[in-house]
């Protein structure tokens, strides 16, 4: 059955790698005007980046997405050394058509690995739960006992403990 589905992931894959190689490298790139201010255009593809890493273009669509940030950095870079208005803002229009090309690629990839996806932020999800230890609140009867049950201190299943012990039982 996980072998099955282990090649099952491949085959898309492999699919989708060849639908991105025969629609070829030619970017849809819009020109920006130059009369637009070039640290407000890196700025701004700047920040669709940081957004796009939000959204995890960067795992769904990683060759477009290094693309982008290559395309960011060397617009960084052309500004700090003082090129072109020209060169800055056609850097700038290349990472945001790579980016568009990222987000296509990924609505690919999200319909096609939509279980392995919603697999990964699951387990993801497991880490953002609080640490708990068995033991670790007094017991809800009072007594100043630890309750030894396994549940009983689980802070979301229980509720937060009022009162906690060290790990030598004090208070």
């Amino acid at each position: 059955m996980l072998l099955k589905k282990k090649n099952g992931i491949m085959v898309v894959l492999i699919a989708v790698f060849f639908m991105g190689a025969c629609a070829g490298n030619k970017l849809n790139v819009e020109p920006i005007a130059t009369s637009e201010n070039p640290i407000e255009q890196v700025n701004l593809l700047e920040k669709d980046i940081i957004k796009a890493r939000n959204n995890q273009l960067d795992v769904l669509a990683p060759t477009w997405f290094r693309n982008a940030e290559e395309s960011l950095n060397d617009a960084k870079e052309a500004v700090e050394l003082g090129n072109e208005l020209s060169l800055i803002l056609e850097k700038v229009a290349n990472g945001h058509a790579q980016l568009r090309r990222a987000e296509e690629i990924s609505r690919l990839v999200k319909t096609a690995l939509k279980d392995t996806i919603k697999a990964r932020e699951q387990a993801r999800s497991v880490g953002n739960r609080p640490s708990y230890t068995p033991g670790a609140c007094i017991s809800p009867g009072g007594g100043g006992t630890r309750d030894s049950r396994p549940w009983s201190g689980c802070p979301w299943i229980r509720g937060a403990c009022a009162t906690r012990r060290g790990s030598d039982g004090s208070p």
